[in-house]
């Protein structure tokens, strides 16, 4: 009796006895900083649950009792509790039958163990699942994590609502190549392949329809997770939608190729330069009276390439950049040098560029 009573005042958990009728015939000292009002766990002989607990909670505890006097051997569940000085916490509570020599259920006895620590963890690591959860959904790329064989464990709502697929039929199939269209799934499976031999960041562009019924140019980010061994266990992969990007990088490369051509055209010297005097692009004529290829120019300085050497080269330089300014009339003549004779050119042709 003695080792009964030195367990029940110095154990962690919270153990109790009752009879028949729900009533406390042992308890452990750890119940009483959840009861009201009882200061030692003798306290409580005699009492129920609706003695000294909140009713909330008593009808609780009293649901599962009922369940060990309806003849289960073991009834259980996690439930919460309040401490006297407001304190929430959770038990995983287990109750089990008292029998006596004929096996009839005269009481039960339960074994409660605190698992707050464990269910505060288990929210605060939900908690961020959920942020995280919110993050990836509406991150407006396409984000995906499969097992490096094509099995689909996340499929960002990005990715799902752009594609039409719902993530429920990527995570159902065993490769997510099944759900890609013919003639797009090689690249797919291409795409998968080289992350898998790269050790670190993969990037392809790849094309895809898109549940506006247009196809559109992806670029896709891959990287690999391998286990101590080197196999890969996972495989994530992010979506950029460039085609956008790409329509503009097109256009201007359009721009830019009518306008030299337009410029090739034109029977007069055409040269820009930069504000420091660097040539950034001149015409095919120019280039036949300089006696030079275009591309040779490119980039060089034209007041030391171009025009014949001067006593001051640095005013030299802010005459001719003056003479180009905004609602100025120029006047003068600058001389240029090509690789085999000398030419005179008109300052009333410079003009400014500026930004709008």
């Amino acid at each position: 009796m003695a080792n009964f009573v030195a367990m029940m005042e110095n154990t962690d958990d919270f153990i109790y006895f009752k009879d028949r009728n729900h009533v406390f015939t042992g308890a452990s000292q750890t119940l009483v900083a959840l009861t009201h009002p009882a200061e030692h766990w003798t306290d409580l002989l005699g009492q129920t649950d609706y003695d000294v607990f909140p009713e909330a909670y008593a009808d609780i505890y009293y649901r599962l009792e009922k369940q060990v006097f309806s003849g289960i051997d073991v009834a259980h569940e996690v439930q919460g509790y309040v401490t006297n000085d407001g304190r929430q916490g959770w038990v995983d509570n287990r109750k089990h039958p008292l029998r006596n020599a004929q096996g009839e259920v005269t009481g039960l006895f339960g074994i409660a163990r605190d698992v707050t620590e464990k269910i505060l963890a288990e929210q605060a690591l939900q908690r961020e699942r959920e942020n995280l959860q919110l993050i990836l959904d509406y991150a407006p790329i396409g984000i995906w994590l499969q097992n490096g064989k094509g099995r689909m464990s996340f499929v960002n709502r990005a990715f799902c609502e752009a594609t039409g697929i719902p993530e429920s039929r990527f995570l159902a199939v065993d490769h997510y190549g099944e759900l890609i269209p013919d003639a797009f799934r090689q690249q797919c499976l291409g795409s998968d392949a080289k992350a898998l031999a790269n050790a670190g960041v993969s990037v392809t562009h790849q094309r895809l329809p898109f549940v506006d019924g247009k196809i559109h140019d992806l670029r896709v980010i891959k990287a690999v997770k391998r286990d101590e061994s080197g196999e890969p266990v996972a495989l994530v992969g992010l979506s950029l939608d460039i085609t956008e990007e790409l329509r503009q990088e097109e256009l201007l490369r359009w721009e830019r190729d009518y306008s030299s051509n337009l410029l090739n055209t034109v029977e007069a010297m055409i040269i820009a330069l930069d504000l420091d005097g660097r040539v950034m692009s001149i015409n095919r004529k120019a280039g036949e009276v300089l006696g030079y290829l275009p591309q040779e120019l490119v980039g060089l300085d034209w007041f030391e390439t171009c025009l014949l050497p001067s006593r001051n080269p640095a005013q030299r330089r802010a005459v001719f950049f003056r003479c180009g300014g905004a609602g100025r009339k120029p006047n003068g003549v600058f001389r240029a040098s090509g690789q085999d004779a000398q030419w005179r050119y008109p300052p009333d042709r410079l003009a400014c560029l500026s930004d709008p």
